[in-house]
């Protein structure tokens, strides 16, 4: 593969689905932390979004994590 980056996830992988194979699509760094925003959809509306950041490549499940609710 032409420029290709791997990226690797937790020791142990993921479990019985084996592994996630997708696409580069490097995060912006802010202080040295990459932030993913995300959102909870219920039906048509919109109910909540959060902030995950980390200090890695792949955000991790001990990442910070921020909720909101949409009111």
């Amino acid at each position: 593969m032409d420029n290709a980056a791997v990226e690797r996830g937790p020791e142990g992988g993921y479990g019985n689905e084996g592994a996630i194979i997708q696409a580069l699509a490097p995060l912006p760094t802010f202080s040295d932390l990459r932030p993913v925003v995300g959102s909870w959809i219920v039906g048509t509306d919109p109910v909540a979004m959060y902030i995950r950041e980390d200090d890695v490549g792949i955000t991790r499940d001990k990442a910070r994590f921020i909720p909101h609710v949409i009111i």
